[in-house]
């Protein structure tokens, strides 16, 4: 970011704070990353994992992202098993 990559687009940054156990500061860049890749699964995945550490599980599922349609049928999926619209088979 300093080097003048807009922080908003750092998601590995997301990651680092997440292992980093910087829940809130990592919750903060999934988000704002997801206002700029709108469509892209993994940030409100994220972010709602971040959110369970802090909120618990529920919560963070209630507070989950809703992202635009994602191409990837996979991280379709995905997003709906966490959002719990879909059953594990």
């Amino acid at each position: 970011a300093a080097l003048g990559y807009p922080k908003a687009l750092l998601w590995q940054r997301g990651l680092s704070l997440y292992y980093a156990d910087r829940m809130q500061d990592g919750d903060s860049q999934f988000r704002e990353d997801a206002r700029w890749n709108f469509a892209d699964t993994e940030e409100s995945v994220w972010a709602m994992i971040c959110e369970a550490k802090l909120f618990g599980f529920e919560e963070a599922r209630r507070r989950m992202l809703q992202v635009g349609f994602d191409f990837r049928p996979v991280m379709r999926t995905v997003y709906e098993l966490f959002r719990g619209e879909r059953e594990s088979e």
